[in-house]
């Protein structure tokens, strides 16, 4: 049982870990909104464990959009704020509302959605609403297809995600069924693969990014597909947070089409710097050298990534050959 809720602990498939499955747990709301706040998330100063407790305990928040609307007045009569720390966590708060959007959702607390990824994800779907439409996508095709077969319903996504990337994944996905459900009509068959086929154009965007696998493709599409998360981001969008990539201009985008790994001991940037100033001119970085590298950008050290490199003959630039290569596309 959960020792602050009381319900009963539930564990995922093939996960260690219980957890309490009620959503409005002030535990659960507790852990969510410190990750939010924390620095790993949107980095908020003010928001230090015991005072996000206090905000729970008197009911200033449920959720994370519900930071961006505390009354100023309510958070200073708070024991231990008072007027000036008050008025330093709404400027914190005030501040992140701009947070660049990859950011915002790295803190969104999705499992298994780091930073680097959440980059590459808001590289291809510049907008929150591109991933909530697609789930929704989803979501439309698994209750046509639970219509036809209504054990469906457990597996849906799963068939889809685990057989995306094979050759044929329609026709893989209806033999898979047709194994399973012996008695399924043939009727249903054309309907089905209509339905796989909308579901695996949804997540299209998605399994297309390097790196990105059916688990976590499955995590965001569960995210966004739960109406409590849903509103969370309608809040946030009322409260002004930026829930849309600015376009760039095109003169920027120098390294686009451009898959970078960074290494070793950087001068002139921090690792996160150099990984800013790639994405700013339009390339990518990941977090291993693969077939897939265009090049490597190595520092002091990087031994094992200059050798991976070297093996697959990815070039490797140091610091003043990335800036050449972003300025006029010769390294």
């Amino acid at each position: 049982m959960c020792p602050v809720s009381g319900d009963a602990l539930e564990r995922e498939p093939d996960a260690v870990d219980l957890y309490c499955p009620n959503a409005l747990c002030p535990e659960r709301i507790f852990q969510s909104v410190k990750f939010f706040a924390s620095r790993g998330g949107m980095n908020i100063d003010g928001l230090g464990p015991q005072t996000l407790r206090l905000l729970i305990a008197h009911k200033l928040i449920a959720d994370e959009a519900d930071l961006f609307s505390l009354d100023p007045q309510e958070l200073q009569a708070l024991e231990g704020i008072g007027e000036k720390k008050a008025t330093q966590i709404l400027a914190a708060l005030q501040d992140a509302k701009s947070r660049p959007l990859p950011q915002l959702l790295t803190s969104l607390g999705i499992p298994g959605l780091g930073e680097t990824m959440a980059r590459l994800i808001i590289g291809a779907t510049p907008q929150l609403d591109a991933l909530a439409t697609m789930a929704e996508r989803v979501q439309d095709a698994k209750a046509e297809a639970v219509a036809l077969v209504p054990a469906l319903s457990a597996m849906f996504e799963t068939l889809v995600l685990g057989n995306a990337k094979v050759v044929d994944p329609r026709k893989r996905l209806l033999r898979l069924l047709e194994s399973e459900f012996a008695a399924m009509p043939e009727t249903h068959h054309e309907l089905l693969q209509h339905q796989f086929a909308q579901a695996l154009e949804a997540i299209k965007p998605l399994l297309e990014i390097d790196g990105v696998g059916p688990s976590l493709v499955q995590a965001i599409i569960a995210w966004f597909s739960d109406a409590r998360n849903r509103r969370i981001v309608e809040k946030m969008r009322a409260a002004g947070l930026v829930l849309a990539e600015k376009p760039q201009a095109d003169e920027r985008k120098t390294l686009a089409g451009l898959t970078f790994v960074i290494t070793g001991k950087l001068s002139g940037w921090s690792r996160k710097g150099a990984r800013q100033f790639i994405e700013d001119h339009g390339g990518r970085v990941t977090a291993s050298v693969s077939r897939k590298t265009r090049y490597l950008v190595a520092g002091k050290g990087g031994g094992s990534k200059r050798a991976k490199a070297a093996a697959l003959d990815v070039p490797v630039l140091d610091e003043a050959a990335l800036r050449a290569l972003a300025n006029d596309g010769k390294p």
